[in-house]
């Protein structure tokens, strides 16, 4: 694999592990949204 190909994957695993503790409330519901959803889709 080269540099760049390993370098974002790196990088984009340190963001989706980082976004697993952003989290917001919804109104409507008791359970709380992580960004982690967010971001595994822009990812993938």
């Amino acid at each position: 694999m080269e540099t760049r190909r390993l370098t974002k994957m790196a990088l984009l695993t340190a963001l989706l592990c980082i976004s697993a503790y952003i989290s917001f409330p919804l109104p409507f519901s008791p359970a709380m949204v992580t960004a982690l959803t967010l971001v595994a889709t822009l990812i993938g």
